[in-house]
């Protein structure tokens, strides 16, 4: 049988489909081992932009979420906790629109200031009596989550939390949100200036997905083989966000263990 330059060409083009096809494969298989996705420099201080795959599912869950929701719960720091929060102008407490939320509930963290400030002297358990939780910041506002340096801010297991313009701060001793078996997605959010030294990540997942999208990460000073982000038997996504200027001791910005990471350049 005779080759002509046309079979040539069709063997080399179906060898080159069959190397690219192993390499894709590889790329997305779950990693047993701990895995550095976005590694601090040789200065102990990142300045990368990295960009992931976004999670189609949790997106459309998220947006499932804005559309079914019934209304807004209204809250300000200031509350006295007199009102139910149905109205901007009666706002409640954040921890009494939690612990009366239904599934798919929006919390709205409204002020008439330029800031505002909610200082957590408790963790806020989260589980499956409360899905799909969603906890907006007012535009054009800083809205702050500050830690105080001795409280973790959110535990939560088994549900879904979107956080969106929101400033995480101040957290030192327990990370900022623990989550097991759920869904966590972090939008337009600030974590910063943050610094401790226990065995604690700032956000710890176990069988979780964890979406980080529009957001900045820096400035945050990490002690002990802890990480800013970490995720154990799940899903990583990391989309059109900044991770900068973190000074880790032991272990890079963010890492995974048994989790599906698909990285985009």
């Amino acid at each position: 049988m005779k080759f002509n330059k046309t079979h040539y060409f069709l063997i080399i083009m179906l060898l080159f489909f069959l190397i690219f096809s192993v390499g894709l494969t590889s790329a997305t298989e779950v990693n047993n081992q701990t895995t550095t996705v976005i590694k601090s420099n040789q200065s102990s201080t990142s300045n990368n932009l990295i960009k992931m795959e976004l999670n189609e599912n949790s997106q459309n869950q998220y947006n499932k979420t804005l559309k079914t929701a019934s209304g807004y719960t209204y809250v300000n720091s200031k509350s006295d906790g007199t009102s139910d929060g149905k109205t901007k102008n009666q706002p409640t407490t954040l921890n009494k629109a939690i612990e009366s939320a239904s599934d798919n509930q929006i919390i709205y963290l409204t002020t008439n200031d330029k800031q505002d400030t909610y200082k957590f002297t408790d963790t806020i358990y989260l589980s499956s009596d409360k899905r799909n939780l969603t906890i907006i910041g007012e535009e054009n506002k800083e809205i702050i989550f500050d830690g105080q340096k001795s409280s973790q801010l959110f535990d939560i297991y088994s549900t879904s939390l979107t956080l969106k313009n929101i400033k995480i701060t101040n957290i030192s001793n327990y990370g900022a949100i623990y989550a097991y078996n759920s869904n966590i997605t972090l939008d337009n959010c600030t974590i910063n200036n943050n610094k401790y030294q226990i065995n604690s990540d700032i956000l710890e997942m176990y069988s979780s997905n964890l979406i980080i999208k529009n957001s900045i990460i820096e400035n945050n000073n990490v002690k002990g083989s802890n990480s800013l982000a970490y995720v154990s038997n799940g899903k990583l996504t990391v989309d059109n966000s900044i991770i900068r200027n973190n000074i880790m001791e032991n272990k890079g910005d963010i890492s995974t263990q048994q989790s599906t990471n698909i990285i985009l350049n």
